[in-house]
């Protein structure tokens, strides 16, 4: 994985990487796509994987019980990619911007489509 995260820093640095956003999602759908986004200190991501489907949290985390209901609505606000396999991307909506992040709404997720 650190040889496609370098990879992928340097295809971001050289401009070779588009943003990922609800615009252009659809049109992703059973394409492998590869993503990058910047962490902190250096921490960099990257991720291959055929897009499957954008689902909300709430319907990823298995429904559960024991949760306040604020934050049950904000899960079925917050959506998500799933792989194709339906493994949890952990690419998010910035509903505010229409652009998909990381954990931090303001790592916004570059991507290549190599299929």
């Amino acid at each position: 994985m650190l040889k496609l995260v370098e990879e992928m820093r340097s295809a971001a640095e050289n401009g070779e990487l588009k943003e990922l956003t609800l615009s252009v999602f659809s049109s992703l759908i059973g394409k492998r796509i590869q993503t990058f986004s910047y962490g902190f200190d250096g921490q960099d991501n990257a991720d291959d994987f055929i897009v499957g489907e954008l689902i909300s949290l709430w319907d990823l985390s298995g429904k559960p019980e024991t949760i306040s209901r604020s934050l049950i609505k904000r899960m079925k606000e917050k959506m998500c990619i799933v792989s194709s396999s339906g493994r949890n991307t952990h690419i998010m909506l910035n509903n505010l911007h229409g652009v998909f992040c990381c954990g931090d709404e303001d790592r916004f997720i570059l991507y290549r489509i190599i299929e």
